[in-house]
């Protein structure tokens, strides 16, 4: 059983936030020391109970490309919906690909660097003109219907 950490340790308690699509806010993972000097680490990790009340926490590789599910975007933490991400994906945020007619798969590292660059701009990533036709980035995301 792969279990997400809950978004309140992620924030470490400040509550704070980001907007990884417009409208859509997730908690903004804390570090445990200076920001600029600790890089952030992403894990999933399988509980194995040992016997006596006690369990062990045991590393499970994160693919690069994952099934754009509920039950996957819930292994790793993201609350979002399978229709933002493939929103995202025909907007060009992040990659989305059809592995068949219905099942998508998504690429959870160009998810990361998503976060990041709306984590490095939060104010201003949604309404920045990118060279797209002079489109700011919330345009591209809402013509993505």
């Amino acid at each position: 059983m792969s279990l997400p950490i809950p978004a309140s340790t992620l924030d470490g308690g400040s509550g704070a936030r980001f907007e990884v699509a417009p409208g859509k806010r997730i908690p903004v993972p804390a570090l445990p020391g200076p920001a600029e000097a600790t890089p952030l680490r992403y894990v999933l990790a399988e509980v194995v109970p040992l016997g006596g009340g006690t369990f062990r926490l045991v590393p499970r590789p994160v693919m690069e490309w994952m099934g754009l599910s509920q039950a996957a975007l819930a292994k790793v933490g993201i609350t979002l919906s399978e229709n933002t991400l493939r929103r995202l994906g025909r907007a060009g945020f992040i990659r989305v690909r059809p592995v068949s007619p219905n099942r998508y798969e998504f690429n959870f590292t160009s998810w990361l660097e998503h976060c990041r660059r709306v984590e490095a701009d939060p104010e201003e990533f949604w309404d920045r003109r990118e060279n797209d036709k002079g489109r700011t980035n919330r345009e591209k995301y809402l013509a993505a219907l």
